[in-house]
């Protein structure tokens, strides 16, 4: 079986979203499909990174930088070997990659903090935006929708269909919502359940 990628995968949201938008063109699609994405991914926090930093004595403010993506919310951090139970560090993100701590380290060691990301403006040469082939594969459908509900409810357009568009935007504010459910499902596993601390929590922008 050949493995789906990424462009494979977005091609394919883009001709399920044309059948419900007739006249409109691949271009106009790929460019909505940016503001798509970045609701998505900024409503749901089910893209992550795990970023390692060092701690460094009296030093409260570290730059996180992530492998790509754009950061949009702090979810925790940990010391290494531990776990958010045990080695929790009280701290926040006043802007996306400024992590500051709470309490000035007195050691130095090894941490971790698990951000969420969006997508970049930057696209692929295909003309799409760079996001993990897993949540691609897993949520094209609300993608979809999310294409057909924001091109649909766009005025005087070839393409225009109040009556579609709100039909999937609820669809889409559905499957975000689901999204949320196995994020928190995500880190809710195992015999052993716990609950953010507050401090620890996503800030919403």
């Amino acid at each position: 079986m050949v493995e789906s990628t990424p462009v494979a995968i977005l091609t394919r949201i883009v001709n399920n979203a044309k059948v419900h938008l007739p006249g409109a063109v691949t271009d106009g699609i790929q460019y909505e499909l940016y503001n798509v994405l970045d609701e998505f991914l900024s409503a749901t926090d089910v893209w992550t990174e795990d970023i390692p930093y060092d701690t460094a004595v009296g030093a409260v403010d570290y730059d996180i930088v992530p492998v790509t993506g754009r950061i949009v919310n702090l979810i925790y951090s940990w010391l290494d070997g531990s776990t958010i139970q045990t080695g929790a560090i009280p701290c926040s993100m006043p802007i996306p990659g400024w992590l500051q701590l709470m309490r000035a380290p007195d050691e130095v060691k090894q941490a971790w903090v698990k951000i969420s990301l969006s997508v970049l403006d930057p696209v692929t040469r295909a003309g799409f935006p760079q996001c993990p082939t897993w949540i691609l594969e897993r949520y094209h459908d609300a993608l979809s929708s999310g294409l057909v509900y924001k091109m649909a409810l766009a005025p005087s357009k070839p393409w225009s269909n109040g009556e579609i568009g709100v039909l999937h935007g609820q669809r889409f504010r559905n499957m975000i919502g689901q999204a949320k459910v196995d994020y928190l499902h995500a880190h809710t596993r195992g015999a052993q359940r716990w609950s953010f601390p507050r401090q620890f929590m996503p800030q919403r922008r």
